[in-house]
């Protein structure tokens, strides 16, 4: 009987060892092995409808109404510009020509006459870099010449409770990354669930219900060392997935407004009444409109003794070296002020260093565009003469962008990629 059984399964197990064998082959991993992602879904951004792509209605609140041919015509350019509402254009008077993608589709045009441009622009309003990884997933299918992304103003936006979901998963995806048939299984059962919801179910919503009203988060530094690490994920996979695909992509570091956006949210030092913060603030705040910018540079010393991790102090201590005229000082209290925002809704310095690392340890082409609005910007510190509010750019900072994408495309060699 024993002899039986051993026979009866080695059929079974002949097949298995190859089915694990050809997967490991052939690099599969599963799009559900993302251990942050547990509660991210991703719906296609767009529908086809009589030869041609276009966005899907339900996403408009967050998308720009886009259409182009599902096939595309032969000598054409496209390529997709994913990110969010900075890609997307928003605040500006018309967001979806005056967009950077658009307008360096335009550049191009006009720097090679003889070819054909189309950008797609795919920024989402309020959309993280974990939402970006299933749009660059189907966008891949339509097409692409190259790809750009920039991510990182909203990383923080969603509560994500890190230390929890990890420990939730943990044995599960330590099985699950040893045995690669497990993976395709589950896969597609979650794609047969998905399927047979479809029909049924309306589509949900992109965002967590309490994503735009969530204002002030204050997270710990576990969480947020953890966000990092996702957000460098998520750089990782997207360019493991243009790679395999062999479609180049650009990363792109993210600009953020420093002299003129003060933090939105400054936490005191454990011990110390706001009431105190507040007067301390105040007292600083009441000298810089008088411009004695050196009093008030020795009060704020004094105060970040009581509050070393307090980012209004930072602020007002990089005002009173501009003031001083110690550009140099200043830029880099601005971007501890930005680091230290207890609602981190600027790229953090942390974030552009992610990019930057992942670009140089990935087949991704580089375009630095924080560092590239610091040397454009007045004293070398970004403010109100390129953006909007505290992380938008204004018509000049896409033009600005637009101008050195189409630098680093041309240098990257990229549009002679395409042309072979």
């Amino acid at each position: 009987m024993k002899k039986f059984m051993a026979l009866s399964v080695l059929p079974l197990l002949v097949i298995f060892a190859a089915l694990e064998i050809g997967l490991r082959t052939a690099d599969y991993e599963s799009p559900l092995m993302d251990p942050y992602a547990s509660f991210v879904e991703h719906r296609p951004l767009f529908r086809r409808d009589n030869g041609r792509l276009t966005t899907d209605p339900a996403r408009t609140a967050f998308f720009h109404e886009t259409s182009f041919d599902a096939v595309k015509p032969p000598g054409r350019i496209r390529f997709f510009v994913f990110g969010g509402s900075a890609v997307y254009g928003y605040k500006l008077e018309q967001p979806n020509t005056q967009n950077y993608g658009a307008v360096l589709s335009t550049l191009l045009g006009k720097t090679f006459p003889d070819r054909s441009f189309e950008a797609v622009n795919c920024g989402g309003i309020c959309y993280a870099s974990y939402r970006l990884v299933g749009l660059v997933e189907e966008c891949l299918a339509y097409s692409p010449d190259f790809i750009v992304v920039a991510s990182g103003h909203n990383e923080f936006l969603e509560p994500r409770y890190y230390k929890t979901l990890l420990a939730e998963r943990k044995g599960q995806l330590t099985f699950l990354r040893l045995c690669k048939t497990a993976q395709l299984i589950q896969h597609i059962a979650v794609l047969a669930r998905e399927r047979a919801d479809l029909s049924e179910a309306p589509t949900p919503s992109v965002l967590a219900p309490n994503t735009i009203d969530e204002r002030y988060i204050v997270r710990d530094e576990e969480e947020y060392e953890q966000t990092r690490l996702h957000f460098a994920h998520n750089l990782e996979k997207i360019a493991h997935m243009c790679r395999k695909a062999n479609v180049p992509v650009v990363l792109l570091t993210l600009p953020s407004n420093l002299r003129d956006w003060p933090p939105f949210h400054t936490v005191p030092a454990r011990g110390v009444p706001e009431e105190l913060l507040s007067s301390q603030l105040a007292s600083i705040s009441a000298l810089l409109d008088k411009g004695d910018y050196r009093n008030a540079l020795m009060l704020a010393d004094d105060v970040l003794k009581l509050h070393p991790t307090s980012a209004a102090f930072y602020f007002l201590l990089a005002k009173c070296h501009d003031g001083l005229g110690n550009h140099r000082e200043a830029l880099a209290l601005y971007r501890q002020a930005r680091d230290l925002d207890g609602f981190p809704h600027r790229a953090p310095s942390a974030f552009n260093a992610a990019v930057r690392k992942v670009a140089s340890e990935s087949d991704a082409v580089l375009f630095d565009a924080d560092k590239l609005f610091t040397g454009k910007s007045p004293d070398g510190i970004p403010g109100n003469d390129l953006f909007l509010d505290q992380c938008h750019p204004n018509e000049q900072g896409h033009r600005l962008l637009a101008q050195g994408l189409l630098e680093t495309v041309s240098t990257a060699g990229l549009l002679e990629r395409s042309h072979q």
